[in-house]
């Protein structure tokens, strides 16, 4: 087949085609002659020559760059060591036409022929691609975020290293199948996760999302948001796989935990404040109702805070209080509930208890204070006053307080007729 025949081939396949000879001098080559040319390459090169008509088509390789080297020195090398680069396809970048292009020489005595393939769009797509994927990963970074994706037939996930390395783990290290990552779950949250994991498999939620806590490679937890949905099943309908991304919000939920905190809990004596303190009384106060159990309230008034304070300072006062709620709590069951109401007062819920046993109770308070106040240099004391709530009628909390707290005042008015 004659030189034309290819040339017309590699013309309607869209390829450039440069037939060239190689010139040599003592056995060497230093320079190429242009034979022939179809039309696409004509075509490459055209607004080049239609803005310099006297161009020859070697200046075109002066416009050409490989990651930022002169095409002239790289044709003028290739020419060199064109044995060694036979049949090898090399991208060229075409600076004035912004256009990117595919060389693959193929070699034969002397002469030699250039297939040239305008591969313009694919590069830009590829660079676009790369631009993008850096972009995500940058934002992947930046928020601490993995994705993941399930293939659910077989239990292996395949993950963004920032799934491993947010635990601590290299991509290497880290589990690959559902089953090794699910025990590394918190067994408090297990269940509710894996009940979210269901329930989007079985169609009842749009989208799987769950918030966990995870062991990392060093032992201690994380918190994690997950969320995912299926993005392909098989001709039964039934779920294949699974993508979803994973965050973590360790420090968002350590933040919430300390705001729930600071709700919930008397800073000073860390007790139950008011609010809290008056939310679980409500609650013991409908389960004794519903399940006919006694429950007893203990309202506590500490004694001689004023005197403590004007004598000794409030820092001295605050321990005395803070000394008072440690004491009532290594008294109490895990199941009573300590509140400080405010300033001197506090009150106890004994639920399912009856008044006899609370009193047990507050008098080994007293004498567990009485022998810490041998190395005190001030006296803590409390008075107290009790409500049994036992006619599970109706629940009326200001009143139980009020009846709790008027019993502990009339202790307060004997403690002082006595003195």
């Amino acid at each position: 087949m004659n030189t034309y025949n290819y040339l017309k081939i590699f013309e309607n396949l869209g390829y450039g085609l440069i037939e060239t000879e190689i010139l040599y001098h003592k056995n060497k080559p230093y320079d190429f002659k242009i034979l022939e040319m179809n039309k696409n390459v004509k075509n490459i090169i055209k607004d080049i020559m239609k803005n310099n008509p006297d161009l020859e088509l070697k200046e075109f390789f002066k416009y050409s760059f490989i990651k930022e080297i002169n095409m002239k020195d790289f044709f003028e090398g290739y020419i060199r060591n064109i044995d060694k680069l036979n049949n090898k396809p090399i991208n060229v970048y075409n600076k004035k036409l912004d256009s990117y292009y595919e060389f693959v020489a193929y070699l034969k005595n002397r002469k030699c022929l250039f297939v040239i393939r305008d591969i313009t769009k694919e590069q830009k797509k590829d660079i676009l691609i790369y631009k993008l994927q850096k972009r995500l990963n940058i934002s992947l970074d930046i928020g601490r975020i993995g994705w993941w994706e399930l293939n659910i037939k077989t239990g292996y996930i395949e993950f963004h290293k920032n799934k491993a390395e947010l635990l601590d783990y290299t991509i290497e290290e880290f589990p690959k199948h559902m089953y090794d990552i699910m025990k590394l779950i918190h067994p408090d949250d297990y269940e509710h996760t894996m009940n979210a994991m269901k329930k989007h498999l079985n169609g009842e939620d749009e989208f799987y999302h769950t918030e966990y806590r995870i062991r990392t490679k060093n032992g201690y937890y994380k918190w994690f948001y997950d969320q995912g949905q299926i993005i392909e099943r098989d001709k039964d309908h039934s779920p294949l796989n699974l993508i979803g991304v994973v965050m973590d919000i360790t420090e968002r939920k350590n933040t919430e935990l300390k705001l729930k905190e600071l709700a919930d809990f008397d800073p000073l004596t860390n007790c139950y404040n008011r609010r809290m303190g008056l939310i679980l009384l409500e609650e013991k106060l409908k389960y004794s109702k519903r399940y006919q159990k006694k429950c007893v309230i203990c309202f506590i008034d500490q004694d001689n805070l004023k005197y403590i304070n004007d004598n000794y300072g409030h820092d001295i006062g605050d321990d005395s209080l803070k000394l008072l709620a440690k004491t009532i709590k290594s008294e109490i069951r895990d199941s009573d509930i300590l509140c400080r109401i405010g300033g001197d007062e506090f009150f106890i819920i004994f639920p399912d208890c009856v008044k006899n046993s609370a009193l047990s109770v507050i008098n080994r308070i007293k004498n567990k204070l009485k022998d810490i106040n041998k190395n005190l240099d001030f006296y803590i004391d409390f008075s107290f006053g009790f409500f049994e709530y036992n006619d599970f009628d109706s629940i009326d909390i200001d009143e139980f307080i009020k009846k709790a707290d008027e019993d502990m005042y009339s202790m307060k008015k004997l403690k002082k007729i006595s003195k």
